[in-house]
């Protein structure tokens, strides 16, 4: 990378996001948002956002891989990712689904 960097030593992680419908019938996926956070030692150091488009089925799933932008881990290190998956339904409305695990 070129210019100023926020995190050194810079790294990426690609991170893949699988969601399943299980219910009986499809499902718009336009209007949703997967969020996508890294946090090592307990330090928000990156982020991606992803809008997906396109139906997911009764019984399907579907997979979206994000790339976050963060720092290399080093030793003794605690990483953190969460996963959010949320539909806003207009004004009054937010229906949010949280993951979160720590390696």
């Amino acid at each position: 990378t070129s210019g100023t960097y926020p995190f050194e030593p810079p790294g990426e992680y690609h991170i893949t996001v699988a969601i399943r419908n299980n219910g009986s019938r499809s499902v718009d996926l336009t209007g949703y948002s997967i969020s996508v956070t890294v946090w090592i030692d307990w330090v928000v150091k990156g982020f991606n956002d992803l809008w997906p488009t396109g139906a997911i089925g009764a019984g399907e799933t579907r997979t979206f891989d994000l790339v976050v932008e963060t720092e290399v881990l080093g030793g003794g290190d605690t990483i953190t990712v969460g996963i959010s998956l949320r539909k806003d339904d207009g004004d009054t409305h937010v229906h949010t689904i949280n993951y979160e695990q720590t390696i």
